[in-house]
Parts: structure tokens; C-alpha cells; sequence
């Protein structure tokens, strides 16, 4: 049985006007420090999914993933009163995602340049393994390609 396109939508629906409330909450000051606080791990917790899918098509590493999106969300926490439409919030946050990911990528292509590692061939004579050639393309084919 498929699931119901209509309580898909509405259910899209309520989740996209949560997070419109909960920026709100955060874009303006609070004396209740608790509150932002809630409101910001809801916020984590309604978009953690989605920014790790992006970090990850680009990075191709756990560590440097979940290190992209703590900076992330304190980029986001900072700066989120300066999102003038709350509409935005995903281009906007996908935007800081994406720009922190190929700074990552770029700093390790630069220290593996240093290193000066000689290339390795493809095994050709192996079964094509996705994760692997995803991993060979350059940076901006897998960002194009993983969003």
C-alpha cells in the first residue's frame, strides 16, 4: 500500500511552519535562555538529516562530516537573525553546508599535495563499487551530483 500523497504534504507542511516558528524564535532575543535552547536542538534535530546528506556527498568521511556540521550550526546560530526570509532557511543553510564542506576538501587536497603521494591505478578488473567512484570525482562533480 502506498502512503497517502496528501498527509505527505500536509505533514510537509507542518514541519516546514515549525521551522519557520522555531527561526523566529531563534532570530529574536530571548531573557529565557531555555527556550533558545530548546528551540535550537528541535532546530538540529528537523534539519541534522538533510545537512548531513550534503556534507556527506561532498566530504565522503564521518568525522569530517559531523565536524563540518557542529560548525555549521553554530554558523547558523550566530547569524540566523540576519535571514531576512524564513522560506530561505534551506538554500541559506545548504549554502553554509556546501561552502564549509569545500573548505574542509580544500585544505586536505593541500595537505596531500604536500605529502606528494604518487596516484594509484583503478582496479579495473573488480566489480564497480559506487562508493569508490563517487570518491574519484572532483570535488565539484560530487557537489553537483550529491545535491
Amino acid at each position: 500500500m502506498s502512503p497517502n500523497p496528501i498527509k505527505q504534504l500536509t505533514a510537509m507542511d507542518e514541519a516546514a511552519q515549525r521551522l519557520e516558528e522555531l527561526i523566529g524564535i531563534l532570530s529574536c532575543p530571548n531573557d529565557d535562555p531555555q527556550v533558545h535552547n530548546a528551540a535550537l536542538e528541535e532546530l538540529i534535530l528537523c534539519t541534522q538529516a538533510r545537512g548531513w546528506q550534503f556534507a556527506y556527498s561532498i566530504l565522503q568521511n564521518r568525522e569530517q562530516v559531523e565536524d563540518v556540521l557542529q560548525d555549521c550550526y553554530f554558523t547558523v546560530y550566530r547569524n540566523l537573525g540576519q535571514l531576512k526570509d524564513r522560506r530561505a532557511f534551506w538554500g541559506w543553510f545548504k549554502r553554509i553546508v556546501v561552502n564549509r564542506c569545500l573548505r574542509v576538501k580544500e585544505h586536505a587536497n593541500l595537505e596531500l599535495s604536500e605529502i606528494d603521494q604518487p596516484a594509484q591505478a583503478p582496479d579495473l578488473d573488480s566489480k564497480v563499487d559506487v562508493r569508490r567512484a563517487f570518491g574519484q570525482l572532483s570535488t565539484s562533480d560530487r557537489t553537483v551530483l550529491g545535491l
